[in-house]
Parts: structure tokens; sequence; C-alpha cells
């Protein structure tokens, strides 16, 4: 357990410091194979859409003395999970160094909390600029 979670944090912290620094994401491939069919696993066991959902709530909510509720459940409602996680490397960054086997014991440690949805999201800091970002950027269309 204690090495997952190690692991996990380890994936984190390199996406995290170049976003800080201003570097631009890695133009990495995308995982094929029996790496990308078990992320894919991941994102279905652990409800990730949700939480991508959720987060994307957490930041129109920044901008709620600027933009009416409307304005911001138009941009929430809109937001679609699926195409932000397509080829996005930041996402697939945090999966780079872990085995197949790390990402099974992943997904059983998701499946075994109680409460699964409500557990800790795995997610990076790049992810969270990402969706802020969206967030500015859409309200921002919509007084255009």
């Amino acid at each position: 357990m204690k090495k997952i979670i190690f692991i996990i944090l380890l994936s984190i912290i390199p996406t995290a410091i170049s976003a800080q620094a201003g570097f631009p994401r890695p133009l990495d491939e995308k995982p094929e194979g029996k790496k990308l069919e078990l992320i894919n696993t991941f994102i279905k066991e652990t409800h990730y859409q949700a939480r991508l959902k959720s987060f994307l709530s957490i930041s129109l909510s920044a901008y709620s003395d600027q933009y009416s509720h409307d304005e911001a459940k138009k941009i929430y409602d809109q937001f679609n999970p699926d195409e932000f996680l397509k080829d996005n490397q930041a996402f697939y960054a945090m999966f780079k160094h872990l085995s197949l086997e790390d990402i099974n014991k992943i997904i059983n440690l998701y499946r075994s909390l109680e409460g699964g949805v409500s557990s800790v999201p795995m997610i990076s800091d790049s992810l969270i600029g990402q969706l802020n970002d969206y967030a500015k950027r859409e309200l921002k269309k919509l007084n255009k």
C-alpha cells in the first residue's frame, strides 16, 4: 500500500514541477495495449469523469462573483470529460512509470475503499490547472 502511494506521488511530481516551471507538456506517446486498457478501466472504476466535473465545478465557483450561476452551469454542462482526457499528456503522465501490476493494484485499492467515489482522486496539479484554464476561457467566450 505504501509502495503504491509512493509510486503515485513519484508519477505526479515531475508533471507538477514542469507545470510550475512553465515548461511545455512532454510530447510522450499515448499508452497502448494492455496498459491503455487498464487506464480505461481505472477511468471507469474510479468514476474519473465525475471527478473531473467536480474539479471543474470548483474552478467555476472561483468566478461566481463575475458570472451568473446559469453561465457557469452552461459551461459545466457542455464539458466533455472523455474529450478532455482523450490525448491529455498530463493525465497519461501519471501512469507513465507504473507497471501493469501497479495500475491493477491502484484499481483494486479504489474498489476496496468504502464509499469509493468519495475517496481521494488521483489527479495532478497540471490537470487542475487545465480545468482552471478551461473554466476561465469558456466563461470569457460567453461575454464576447
